[in-house]
């Protein structure tokens, strides 16, 4: 018989069997849904990036302000539902579009750093300048978006369910 053998009084699986069992396996991991930060220009319908994050995943952007230069660090993390949560702001200068700000500034080697701000946000839109900068920081990868599209080109910041297959063979980065 091909799938099950009787030996000495024990039921051992056949090699039918194992192997069935190995690919239903690996197909049900194939298919399995994976949380990932995506971003993806909304003009171009293009994925820039697409990077597998889980609950507590944090992740910054980094832009230059437009009118006083400086840089502007936003951190996020990613709920356990998979919403977006800002975080943390931290800029040089509190200059236009800056505040106020409810929660408790604080100065620190010339950065005021807003912190626990923990604003639920979901997915964002951002557009993305070639004078700003705009770099994604997320596990230890510093994507610079800015590179990626075209000045002032807008993009979508969200975080999907994709099959496991959907990543394989693109290292998750830009």
């Amino acid at each position: 018989m091909n799938t099950i053998r009787v030996d000495r009084g024990r039921i051992r699986p056949g090699p039918l069997l194992v192997l069935s069992l190995l690919v239903l396996s690996t197909i049900y991991f194939l298919i399995s849904p994976v949380l990932v930060l995506q971003v993806k220009s909304v003009e171009r319908d293009l994925v820039v990036t697409r990077i597998p994050v889980h609950s507590g995943t944090e992740f910054s952007i980094r832009y230059i302000h437009s009118v006083d230069r400086q840089p502007i660090w936003e951190k996020f993390h990613v709920a356990a539902d998979g919403t977006i949560v800002l975080t943390d702001t931290k800029f040089k200068m509190l200059g236009a579009g800056m505040g106020p700000y409810e929660q408790t500034v604080t100065f620190e080697d010339g950065w005021n750093i807003v912190s626990d701000m923990n604003r639920a946000i979901g997915t964002f839109f951002l557009r993305v300048g070639h004078i700003a900068k705009h770099t994604l920081f997320i596990n230890d990868q510093e994507i610079p978006l800015w590179k990626h599209l075209n000045s002032n080109e807008r993009v979508k910041v969200e975080i999907l369910k994709v099959p496991r297959i959907t990543l394989l063979g693109k290292g998750g980065t830009a």
